[in-house]
């Protein structure tokens, strides 16, 4: 399940990055869809792959993810692929294509270009021209002269009506304030294929849904084994989904290609392991790229400990985005602000003396301190009422968590869409 949430994360921050340098660079984007044909065998999709880019020079390739998984607990076996790949032309001129499978997405601020990308494509095999993106691996895309909106309104919808749900009654969080799960407690849930598969949808929903970020991850912790509590709870997701279903990820126009990154943790947030919980989301100008949730692989000593390390967690993804961007020939200025609501996290960071508290936590006490001595992060102090991740780390008040997704940029959906 682990794989499959890093290959939906991989997904996720390429196309949010390809549809924000588009946006602001204002290039045409069209999709793409090979003949399914070709791809039936999984030896010749790969011969495809290798295929795609024959003739073209100058090829530099930006990201490449595949994901081979038999989970533990006898779930299906799938494969994920995707492929962001950069082909330059001359100069200024620069041609990007996202490839999931047999769908591509191609843009670039040439429309001959674009042009002479699918003639080059069509001869070495069967492409259906779509047009400019409007729908891709379910994501709906509106573009207006002032931002470009991602819904999965069609998805969810279906998801709804598969699972009985779409007349039911609306909920305002995404779990309900107070809700303590547990491995052990309630009646065994007897079609696990019915929760885990509800799960594996709830997790490609988060690609357009920071909202429910905590809520797909908590309720990931009893694939093996859920119990009729845990099954409501993903109900109550569905219901919460239903009242907000005409909701988009909002990318406004903006020539800001800053980075700035929120993160934070809840101490000994899990009652039967004590782990501590990590969040994180990372805007890209004003634009949210990338968000997560994730439970630390070791038990904290202390808060400072799990605040820690979220920041570790969070300069890792940092350093693999600004790589992508700098594939991509995107010049972001450093140091790029880190915001967290802990000052002894961000003493500890400028602050190597502070030996009894740091010899546990060394590997990420370096990580962090070194990105700061390279002047690649820079901590900022963020009282936890203004912190964004503060979603991605608890269940919230109503008013508290419409506050907060009102700034992740995840809007009502405007009338025309």
């Amino acid at each position: 399940m682990e794989r499959f949430e890093q290959s939906i994360q991989v997904t996720k921050e390429n196309i949010a990055i390809l549809i924000n340098e588009n946006q602001i660079f204002e290039k045409p984007s069209e999709e793409q869809d090979v003949s399914c044909e070709i791809l039936n065998r999984k030896d010749r999709a790969i011969e495809v792959e290798q295929e795609l880019f024959v003739d073209m020079s100058n090829v530099s390739e930006i990201n490449d993810e595949k994901n081979d998984k038999n989970a533990d607990d006898g779930q299906l076996e799938f494969e994920m692929r995707t492929l962001l790949v950069e082909f330059e032309h001359t100069g200024t001129l620069t041609l990007i294509l996202l490839v999931y499978v047999d769908d591509v997405i191609l843009t670039k601020n040439s429309i001959d270009a674009i042009t002479e990308c699918k003639l080059a494509l069509h001869s070495k095999f069967t492409i259906k021209d779509l047009g400019p993106m409007k729908y891709f691996l379910g994501l709906e895309i509106a573009r207006s002269n002032q931002a470009i909106v991602i819904s999965q309104i069609k998805y969810i919808s279906d998801v709804l009506k598969d699972a009985g749900m779409f007349n039911c009654k609306p909920a305002s969080c995404p779990l309900p304030q107070g809700l303590h799960l547990s491995p052990d407690t309630g009646e065994p849930f007897d079609t696990l294929d019915l929760y885990r598969r509800l799960l594996g949808r709830l997790l490609y929903i988060n690609l357009t849904r920071p909202d429910i970020c905590y809520a797909v991850q908590h309720l990931s912790q009893f694939m093996s084994m859920p119990r009729k509590p845990h099954w409501e709870a993903a109900l109550h997701v569905l219901r919460y989904l239903k009242g907000s279903l005409h909701q988009g990820l909002y990318f406004p126009v903006s020539a800001n290609m800053s980075l700035n990154a929120y993160c934070d943790s809840d101490w000994a947030a899990c009652t039967y392991s004590r782990k501590s919980l990590s969040g994180y989301c990372i805007y890209l100008g004003p634009c949210l790229i990338s968000w997560k949730t994730k439970k630390q692989p070791t038990i904290s000593k202390s808060s400072t400990e799990a605040e820690y390390h979220a920041m570790a967690n969070t300069v890792c993804e940092l350093l693999w985005i600004s790589y992508i961007l700098q594939d991509l020939q995107v010049t972001i200025p450093l140091p790029i602000p880190l915001h967290c609501d802990s000052k002894t996290a961000m003493h500890i960071a400028a602050n190597p003396v502070f030996h009894e508290r740091t010899k546990h936590i060394e590997i990420d006490c370096h990580l962090v301190r070194d990105q700061l001595q390279q002047g690649f992060i820079l901590p900022h102090y963020l009282p936890t009422e203004k912190q964004l991740a503060d979603i991605f780390t608890k269940v919230l008040p109503a008013s508290r968590h419409d506050s907060l997704t009102h700034k992740l940029n995840f809007l009502p959906l405007p009338a025309s869409t």
